[in-house]
């Protein structure tokens, strides 16, 4: 089927060797594509004609590009073939379409198998379908987003602070409310930073004092000061997050 010899291996595989890698390809779970240096294909799992809907047959001396979406972008084939040929392992997620039509996603792990002088004599791919995880993160994304967006249509920003009030996290929806952008919020600007300067220091005293009692906080109305200078007046709540030794981390809101 192929050769066995490898960089790592100095004698080809005995007849029993052989077979158990044979067996253990056959009842993989995994996709496994063995193509000879030209890129047809030689040996097919009988995963990858479950996953695929080819039958072996069908593929034996096809190039692999038969499973290709159409909806990558040539850079991500480009560099696959520029790694594995020059020797390396090429490792990152393909779009493919089955036989039937329909699309799936694949984690691939594809490298040559070469002989003791580096010559490449195949090269093996191992896939797995991850489209469940794909569509998982796609939804989960999609989500956020739903959320963000009615956060900003309702004038609500979520946010997190550490123990000494410096913002660690800001929803984007500050930009509407607050009239700040992220960046100019998180690791730059204290909560009380916001606040009209006569008043910052009141508020960061209590707020601090609020802080070493762990205490949730509801409803407090007070007011920002946008960048622009306009006063914005919001309704603050936040809940204390400790670690695991119950020490104080920050609060979020």
């Amino acid at each position: 089927m192929i050769s066995t010899a490898s960089r790592s291996r100095s004698k080809p595989l005995d007849k029993l060797e052989a077979e158990i890698f044979r067996k253990a390809w056959e009842l993989s779970p995994s996709v496994i594509i063995v193509t000879k240096p030209d890129g047809r294909i030689e040996y097919v799992n009988p995963a990858f004609e479950k996953v695929n809907g080819y039958t072996a047959d069908e593929v034996a001396g096809e190039n692999p590009r038969i499973l290709k979406s159409g909806k990558q972008k040539p850079e991500v084939y480009a560099g696959l073939w520029k790694t594995i040929s020059s020797g390396g392992t090429w490792t990152g997620r393909l779009q493919n379409r089955r036989k039937d039509g329909s699309l799936y996603w694949e984690s691939a792990t594809i490298f040559p198998f070469c002989n003791t002088k580096g010559k490449i004599l195949r090269y093996v791919a191992i896939k797995e379908n991850i489209t469940a995880e794909v569509g998982f993160g796609d939804m989960a994304r999609k989500a956020r987003d739903e959320a963000e967006l009615l956060a900003e249509q309702s004038g609500t920003v979520f946010w997190r602070v550490d123990a000494d009030g410096l913002y660690v996290e800001v929803s984007p929806a500050c930009l509407k409310v607050w009239g700040y952008r992220v960046e100019e919020l998180v690791g730059r600007k204290h909560f009380y930073d916001l606040h009209p300067p006569e008043v910052q220091e009141e508020i960061k005293s209590k707020a601090l004092q609020n802080f070493q009692k762990k205490k949730p906080f509801i409803n407090f109305l007070n007011q920002i000061t946008a960048p622009d200078g306009r006063p914005v007046w919001v309704v603050t709540n936040g809940v204390p997050i400790l670690d695991a030794a119950g020490k104080l981390t920050g609060y979020s809101g």
